[in-house]
């Protein structure tokens, strides 16, 4: 699993960082992960959110347990 901080992930999406705070205040974002006082997001995370279209954070965690929950994987 890679982690990717903030600085990061605005350069993967070719935005600010403040404009990836302001997106994960409004949770637009996937849920990022904290180490201590770090916060990091999931690269997987971002590239499915990406994919899927960069729903907001609820439509994309229902999303993700949807396809958790594939056929195979009850």
């Amino acid at each position: 699993m890679e982690l990717i901080c903030d600085t990061a992930l605005a350069a993967y999406l070719s935005i600010s960082r403040r404009k990836i705070w302001d997106m994960n205040a409004r949770d637009s974002l996937p849920i990022p992960v904290r180490l201590g006082r770090s916060v990091r997001w999931r690269k997987e995370d971002i590239d499915l959110w990406v994919e899927q279209g960069c729903p907001d954070r609820k439509q994309f965690e229902k999303a993700k347990r949807s396809l958790k929950k594939g056929p195979g994987n009850e």
